[in-house]
């Protein structure tokens, strides 16, 4: 009976994340359609860069709309490498800790704490790389 009770939350607990997936997914897509259709119009209005001052507005909103979401899969991405290194330096602290004690414990925490600055780094800068190859201001694009 007990494991029945819990099989119910756990689906319930699914269902209520797929529902807030759901809702989150065409709240983040209206707002990068809104970022887009802004920097859409500030490339019109400056004429910044003259690559895209020829193109079609359709053009131009396919270009900035892929730019976006390849923003938002990079974010995506580099939340999902930094929880990965976090989870794994507290393992391997706790393991390290329980051999050699509390010293051990904080050095191999802020052993992984910079690792992890570090890996935070390169991909912000890999991505900033990419958006300026592209003479694409990526701060415009960014969804908070």
């Amino acid at each position: 009976m007990i494991w029945a009770m819990i099989a119910v939350v756990i689906l319930t607990l699914f269902a209520v994340a797929i529902l807030f997936s759901r809702n989150s997914e065409n709240r983040i897509k209206s707002r990068i359609e809104e970022r887009v259709e802004a920097y859409r119009q500030t490339i019109r209005r400056t004429k910044e860069p003259p690559q895209y001052e020829e193109m079609t507005d359709t053009e131009l909103g396919d270009i900035l709309t892929s730019a976006a979401r390849k923003l938002q899969a990079e974010q995506h991405r580099r939340t999902m490498i930094l929880l990965t290194a976090g989870a794994m330096t507290l393992v391997a602290a706790i393991f390290i800790g329980a051999e050699n004690g509390v010293q051990a414990f904080g050095i191999t925490i802020v052993a992984g704490l910079i690792a992890t600055y570090g890996v935070n780094l390169v991909l912000v800068r890999r991505t900033r790389e990419w958006f300026a190859e592209n003479d694409l201001n990526a701060e415009r694009l960014a969804i908070d």
